[in-house]
């Protein structure tokens, strides 16, 4: 059954996490993906093999920390005209 393939229909990210090694890219990539605007759906599909596997934790592909998405904010003088009506 194509999981991945179906999942990508309804979802922002889908993705099969191919090694132990290239885990921490998909997950950050899953998480980036769900957060950032518009907030969506990710999908992760771990094979079998790889659930019981292991893996020398210096064979593990370092990857970015995760960062909160920007958020919009007014411009100073919009704020400062709002306060003038205020």
């Amino acid at each position: 059954f194509p999981q991945v393939e179906s999942a990508r229909l309804y979802s922002k990210y889908a993705a099969r996490i191919s090694s132990l090694d290239r885990a921490p890219f998909f997950v950050e990539k899953a998480i980036r993906s769900t957060v950032y605007s518009p907030a969506g759906v990710s999908y992760l599909d771990i094979p079998g093999d790889l659930v019981n596997g292991s893996i020398n934790t210096s064979q593990v592909e370092q990857v970015k920390k995760y960062v909160e998405p920007p958020r919009p904010a007014a411009s100073s003088e919009s704020l400062q005209q709002f306060f003038q009506f205020t």
